[in-house]
């Protein structure tokens, strides 16, 4: 059965622009946070995929929405999904919701499975793809 990664952030000073408003670019970075939490959660931590070299996990395209305001000090909750498991590729979706359990930004991105030596897309290893799995 599939769940919800959930990760606590708050909003830092660098997060956001001139106007006090999260910055567009850093909702990936943000989200990105909680991606590496889960990876690490199911046993693909960033540290162990380094070691390893047995995959790279590149991001292809990213997407975002803002609905409702962030600045310094907002407490968001990200929650992580992996909406789509492709053969060599799957997609990770993100809300972030405010401590009222409002949606104030969403959040996607694609990742590649790609050979760390050649950079050519690979098939998702069936250990990677279960773990996966536990939160599609």
């Amino acid at each position: 059965m599939s769940k919800v990664f959930r990760f606590p952030y708050t909003i830092g000073l660098y997060d956001t622009d001139a106007a006090g408003l999260i910055f567009s670019a850093n909702i990936i970075r943000i989200c990105h946070h909680a991606y590496e939490a889960l990876l690490e959660e199911i046993g693909f931590g960033m540290a162990r995929l380094f070691e390893q070299k047995t995959m790279g996990l590149p991001i292809v395209h990213v997407e975002a929405d803002f609905v409702r305001p962030l600045t310094v000090g907002s407490k968001v909750e990200i929650l992580a999904r992996v909406a789509h498991l492709g053969r060599t590729s799957y997609r990770m979706t993100y809300e972030l919701r405010d401590a009222s359990d409002e949606v104030c930004a969403t959040a996607a991105t694609v990742h590649v499975c790609v050979d760390p030596r050649t950079r050519d897309p690979m098939s998702l290893p069936d250990e990677f793809r279960a773990a996966l799995m536990k939160y599609a």
